[in-house]
């Protein structure tokens, strides 16, 4: 059944249309979690919290296209990422994020573990918000469009903070912005 037939009986509380739009979208929501939290079990709970959110608010969700969707769920999931940090006082540590686990492994290209160090330095002293829009742009992979979505930035705005900040790593890191690009 496609996702649009699925979201309309999914509006009128008939659930079990739901498993088609939770199983596309848990791995992404989960991954979007997880790389911010670095915790499996709260990454568990959140994802579980987001869907909870995304059955109740169906009714306000009107379909356009599929990106549509997605974009409205990632906007759930920031939110209730927002919620959770507020709720906790909990902050994202940059330097973890390194060890992520990923299709390619970023540090497996970096030979020189004090340009890492000075990367992992200059994160550390930006803006949350900023980091924010940098890890959705290179670690989830998401276009400035999708970014603006969640983050209620402009796209030329958010482009903005990924060149700034990347311009600034670039000036003192010049091979890790190339590797970054290609990852």
């Amino acid at each position: 059944m496609d996702l649009e037939k699925s979201i309309n009986k999914c509006k009128w509380w008939n659930l079990d249309y739901f498993w088609d739009i939770y199983d596309k979208y848990v791995r992404k929501i989960y991954d979007f979690i997880y790389y911010r939290t670095l915790d499996k079990e709260i990454s568990e709970d959140l994802v579980g919290d987001i869907f909870l959110k995304i059955i109740k608010h169906f009714n306000s969700f009107s379909w356009n296209t599929e990106k549509d969707l997605s974009n409205w769920m990632y906007r759930i999931a920031h939110n209730t990422l927002i919620d959770y940090y507020r709720t906790n006082k909990a902050e994202l540590q940059l330097d973890e994020i390194w060890d992520i686990p990923y299709e390619k492994n970023l540090t497996g290209y970096i030979d020189n573990n004090s340009k890492l160090d000075e990367v992992l330095n200059y994160l550390e002293k930006i803006d949350k918000s900023q980091k924010d829009i940098l890890i959705m742009r290179i670690w989830d992979d998401l276009s400035y469009k999708e970014i603006s979505e969640i983050t209620w930035k402009s796209v030329d705005n958010c482009k903005k903070i990924v060149s700034r900040v990347i311009s600034q790593l670039e000036s003192n890191i010049a091979f890790l912005f190339i590797i970054l690009l290609i990852r």
